[in-house]
Parts: structure tokens; sequence; C-alpha cells
């Protein structure tokens, strides 16, 4: 069995971290992925996604680079509602196997979904959405992040089984542990005002999550045989290693 073959052994898996669910199933094995969204003030510009294969064990403990198709990459606009139109597509070599960069542009970021998720073709996940709107000499961009799931009032909490638990963890660990993701948007005027949480010089960060980091944690499952990570609210997320999560609506004046 190939890293692929081992990813669909624990395909029943999902992982859930409050609104933003991480697809264990349909991770075609592991990587490091950036989303980067730069925004002019017409409403115009570019998402380029970027993607670095990582290593991660198949079966009988064998380890194996992701293997990432540079053709596949024209249907990645499906990923993003066909709001994008793709530009460029490119490998490199990043030390470790090759990677590829898709530079894919928009005509109006209203109409802009950015997943939460691996970039997966015409699968369809939580979104961070945007709408720009005037401000003063200038513009204002909301993003708006995925709500996490209320529980259900009364819902039984589900019996913990920490062997079933501790097995699991392990599976995905030898999957996804490697596995970074991010979310970032860079507007082409310096910021003159946000609310964002993380923010470097003119870029700010809606989502980083590294797998590595957060399975560390012993408890992150809940326990059931499903593999479900614990429903969890951004301000728990952000206490948790390897999480930034931004919450409700990130605002950027421009």
């Amino acid at each position: 069995m190939n890293a692929a073959g081992s990813m669909t052994g624990i395909g029943k898996h999902v992982a859930r971290i409050g609104g933003l669910v991480a697809v264990v199933a349909v991770l075609a094995g592991c990587m490091e992925q950036e989303v980067a969204v730069n925004v002019s003030p017409d409403g115009t510009g570019t998402v380029t996604v970027t993607q670095l294969p990582r290593m991660i064990k198949a079966e009988g403990g064998k380890t194996a680079l992701t293997p990432l198709d540079v053709s596949t990459v024209a249907v990645w606009a499906t990923a993003f509602n066909e709001s994008v139109t793709l530009v460029s597509a490119t490998t490199f070599a990043d030390g470790k196997g090759t990677a590829i960069r898709a530079v894919f542009s928009f005509s109006d970021i209203n109409k802009l979904e950015v997943p939460t998720t691996a970039i997966i073709p015409n699968v369809k996940g939580p979104r961070i959405t945007f709408k720009m709107v005037p401000a003063g000499a200038g513009v204002r961009l909301i993003a708006t992040m995925p709500k996490s799931p209320e529980p259900k009032p009364g819902a039984p909490k589900p019996k913990t089984d920490p062997k079933e638990a501790e097995k699991v963890l392990n599976q995905i660990r030898d999957v996804a542990g490697t596995f970074k993701m991010s979310v970032v948007v860079t507007p082409s005027r310096p910021i003159k005002k946000t609310s964002a949480r993380f923010r470097k010089g003119s870029t700010v960060t809606l989502l980083q999550l590294d797998w590595g980091q957060l399975l560390k944690k012993k408890d992150i499952l809940d326990g059931q045989a499903g593999g479900v990570l614990l429903d969890r609210k951004a301000d728990e997320l952000n206490k948790l290693p390897g999480c930034k999560v931004a919450t409700g609506d990130v605002t950027i004046e421009f």
C-alpha cells in the first residue's frame, strides 16, 4: 500500500476543529499548504496556493513523500467556488521534494470564498468569505470566518474509550502529523486599522494550523472510534499548540 492508500485506511476519521474542518479522509497525503490572498482597493487581486510535500508513514511503517500533481491545479478553482481564474502553475524544489505554486486571479473579492481545509477540487467545506465596503478615503475589507457548530441541547456526551482514542490518534499522527496550513491576507496598500488578532506588518493571518503540534495533545480526541477532534470555540483553539484561528468578522482598513 502506498501513502495515499494508508490515508484511505483511516478514511472514516474526520478531524473537526470548531467550524474549521480538516477532512483527513480526503487528503492525498500530508503536506504544508499556504493560501495567500493579495487584494487591491478596487476588489481585484490574486490567490497564491503553495503546497510543499512532506513525509508520511505508509503501511509497514515505511515513509513516503506526498505525491503532488501539478496537472490537477486547473481544477483547484472549484475549491474557491469558481470565483478565481488560473494564471500560472509552477513546480519547484523545496529541499524535500517537488512543490507546487499556483496563482489565481479574481475580479471581485466579494465573490471570493477560501476553504479552511486542504485545497481539494469539488469538495465543499467551511469557507472564509469576504466583503469590501468604502471607508473614508480608503476601503474596509471584512473577512468572515466560519461559525463553530452549536452543540445540540441535551445531547449526551460520548463515552470515552482511551485505548481506541489513542489508536486513532496514532493513525492520524502517522498520516497527518506533518500537515500544516495557513490562510493569510495582504492588502496592496498599508493597513490603517484592523481588528485582526494575528498580524505581522501588512499581512493578517486568518488561520494557521500545525497538526504536528496539535496532535501532541493526548486528549485532543473525544474518544469516539470515529476519531473526531473536539469541537471547540476559537478562543479555546488558540490556547492549543500550533493553532491560530481568527473569529467572527476580521476587519482590515487600507
